[in-house]
């Protein structure tokens, strides 16, 4: 089920993925609202996490237009984050689990933190190899490269 969100949450800039993780595992993500103060922890939507702090949330969450504006300036499809508030927030209000859906969003964002984390090893191990050419100076003065053998 949660495979069709994984597009969704994978547009989210690194920085705004690991907040809504830790938030996930401290249970201070909201359901059925864009976010509410709750003695002095902000609980936001997962959706609410993605969104800059450049961004005003109170007109995104006031104003239809201008949050599915800010919705496709950030890639976001319409429809895929409407079936996402309607899985979210829709369930609890239909008698579903909260407890469970929460999990399963908990292991969805897991997985793709781990994903990046993997490619950012990946990519860390190729920039510390040594290099594939080798530049020896010619007579002038420039650089040629020349493939290690």
């Amino acid at each position: 089920m949660l495979d069709q969100f994984k597009d969704l949450f994978g547009r989210f800039q690194n920085l705004n993925l690991i907040n809504l993780k830790i938030d996930l595992e401290s249970h201070l993500v909201s359901m059925g609202m864009w976010a509410y103060k709750d003695l002095g922890d902000i609980h936001m939507c997962p959706m609410a996490h993605g969104v800059d702090c450049s961004i005003n949330r109170r007109e995104v969450v006031d104003d239809k237009y201008k949050r599915e504006a800010v919705w496709k300036s950030k890639g976001w499809p319409v429809s895929d984050i409407y079936d996402f508030a309607f899985w979210w927030d829709g369930k609890s209000y239909l008698g579903g689990d909260y407890k469970e859906r929460q999990e399963q969003l908990t292991q969805l964002i897991n997985s793709m933190w781990q994903e990046r984390l993997d490619d950012a090893n990946t990519v860390q191990e190729i920039l510390e190899q040594e290099p594939l050419v080798e530049e020896l100076p010619c007579s002038s003065n420039v650089l040629i490269p020349l493939v290690n053998q």
